[in-house]
């Protein structure tokens, strides 16, 4: 068992399910931290001049 902790980056499309998933599946130990990185795109504002 790896005593280093796993972090799998989200958002809200569905691939970020399936690469949940995949990680708990394939890398992930029993007991092993994991960490959700919650990424969210802050939304940018052009202004013209």
């Amino acid at each position: 068992m790896s005593d280093k902790p796993v972090a799998v980056a989200i958002d809200r499309d569905k691939g970020s399910q399936s690469a949940l998933k995949w990680t708990v599946d394939n890398l992930v130990c029993k007991g092993q931290i994991v960490y959700l990185l919650h990424v969210k795109i802050k939304p940018s504002f052009s202004f013209s001049q």
